[in-house]
């Protein structure tokens, strides 16, 4: 084993030293990114993140009985003089990180398999449910699809935990490696912007990807739009990529298809009759759509079981993506009526008697805003909104939030999401200063998340909705760099529940009150 390390480690690193062969040579070991996993004979890789620079634990990975060191060459000029007298190698490397994928790709033999298809989804919102439909639709169609991303990794009915949408390089290849061997013919996969920038997706052999749009957010690590956009146009870029699917909507498009390296394309858009894949009318129905597809593939009804004009655009980018890869609408539509929401996004949570509750992911003002038309679309009552925003991220979205939930709701709760280490009453301050001055009567704020939610659910009407926005699948809030249990979808439950029972009893206690004895 050591040795085809070797050899793919000199195809890949051809200036490495002779003395590597002496460090390794008939020894097993495990390639490490985090020195804390490091053991002994372990190869470290320590490489600058956007939160932890890995060089500055070269000393603790040795101490824990690393064999060598990988450092990558930066124009910071890292002092390695230091681990001189050090007894194993520790080298620097000009692209370390790039050249790190391909490397990983020929150890694991990912691609390996013919007829395996990886799909790399990016774009601000919309990424988990194109991952998700994309995975329904396949498997329904006996071509086993796993999905990676932010709600987990795996089967879509047997998702195992994900610490990050994008897992680390290496994590990733093997990972994907996994994926294939347990015969999963697809892989949908979403890319964030933070992964493009770091490079955690380097060697690995993208098929087709998907665009979903492009708006404010992560500015807080990208710094300008500009940024953001060149991040994610990388995912287009990528050698040998076989099919793109991009949205006609959106402007991001343009740039995207100028720039692109993909040997086919695909377009898909909700009204715009240029596109490849587009909706010729759109009925909201009290239970979802009813659409008219057509384009490149012909004109189809549609009925859609889900809440929001851009759970159609993102349930097009994945029809689109598999007609543009052989498949049939005739195929795929049977199985389109009957998708499922993914959980945390625009989840309906429905009881007699009970306001609606809608559970949604929106922590952007664009999603935010689109998660809020949606519910408008097929509401009778009031539109009630809960949400806060996320502390030590983007403090430039919090006001956006505010105008987003004003244009559309007619009545606010700010309260907290994640606060991390910020003040929850700071950033709602935050929030606050965003909403215009006459609108006083219809904002409140309540900074306990569970007193928010159950105080929104217990004032509204049987026929209101109420949009709880912000956290959508996540099961913990995050306050001072601590994860406590929380969940949105039970703490909505438990206050609809609740005011069930209360009608009830106020029911039973009139009915009661007509029956007493004179």
């Amino acid at each position: 084993m050591a040795r085809k390390v070797l050899e793919q480690l000199s195809q890949c690193f051809p200036e490495l030293p002779l003395a590597l062969a002496g460090a390794l040579d008939n020894k097993t070991f495990s390639l490490q990114l985090d020195s804390r996993l490091v053991q002994a004979g372990d190869l470290f890789i320590a490489l600058r993140g956007s939160q932890q620079d890995g060089r500055n634990f070269i000393s603790a990975a040795i101490t824990k009985g690393a064999s060598i060191v990988l450092v990558e060459a930066d124009q910071d000029h890292f002092e390695l003089q230091t681990f001189a007298e050090q007894q194993i190698p520790v080298i620097e490397l000009k692209t370390l990180r790039s050249r790190l994928g391909a490397w990983l790709a020929a150890s694991t033999g990912l691609g390996a398999t013919h007829g395996s298809c990886l799909i790399g989804v990016t774009g601000t919102n919309g990424k988990t449910s194109v991952t998700h439909y994309l995975a329904q639709l396949l498997d329904a169609v006996q071509k086993p699809c796993a999905v990676i991303g932010t709600v987990g990794i795996g089967a879509i009915h047997q998702l195992q935990t994900a610490s990050h949408t994008t897992p680390d390089l290496i994590s990733l290849h093997a990972v994907l490696a996994k994926l294939q061997q347990d015969g999963f013919v697809y892989q949908a996969m979403e890319v964030s912007s933070h992964a493009l920038d770091q490079q955690r997706i380097a060697g690995v052999p993208f098929s087709i990807a998907i665009f979903t749009n492009l708006s404010r957010d992560h500015l807080d690590y990208h710094g300008d739009m500009d940024s953001y956009g060149a991040a994610k146009l990388k995912l287009f870029q990528c050698t040998d990529l076989a099919l793109s699917v991009l949205n006609l909507d959106d402007a991001f498009t343009a740039t995207i298809l100028e720039h692109q390296q993909a040997k086919n394309c695909v377009t898909y858009s909700l009204y715009n009759t240029e596109a490849d894949l587009y909706c010729e009318s759109v009925q909201a129905l009290p239970e979802g759509f009813l659409l008219q597809l057509a384009g490149r593939w012909g004109e189809h009804a549609l009925r859609l079981p889900l809440f929001g004009e851009f759970n159609i655009a993102n349930v097009l980018a994945a029809l689109a993506a598999l007609l543009g890869s052989g498949f049939s609408l005739e195929q795929l539509l049977p199985i389109a009526a009957q998708l499922k929401p993914v959980a945390g996004r625009m989840q309906l949570l429905s009881q007699p008697d009970v306001a609606k509750v809608v559970i949604d992911y929106a922590h952007t003002p664009d999603a935010l805003n689109n998660a809020l038309q949606a519910v408008k679309a097929h509401l009778k009552g009031r539109l009630i909104c809960v949400f806060g925003c996320g502390g030590d991220r983007d403090r430039g979205k919090r006001p956006l939030m505010a105008q987003a939930a004003e244009q559309h709701a007619n009545q606010i709760w700010v309260t907290s999401d994640n606060p991390r280490t910020e003040s929850p009453e700071q950033i709602v301050q935050e929030i606050l200063s965003g909403f215009s001055p006459n609108s006083a009567l219809l904002v409140h704020i309540e900074v306990d998340r569970a007193l928010a939610i159950q105080q929104a659910i217990t004032g509204a009407a049987v026929e209101d909705v109420v949009l709880i926005a912000g956290k959508g699948h996540e099961n913990y809030q995050e306050i001072q760099s601590v994860r406590h249990y929380f969940d949105d979808v039970v703490c909505a439950r438990v206050a609809q529940q609740a005011t069930a029972e209360k009608i009830a009893l106020s029911q039973s206690q009139k009915i009661g009150a007509h029956h007493v004895p004179t």
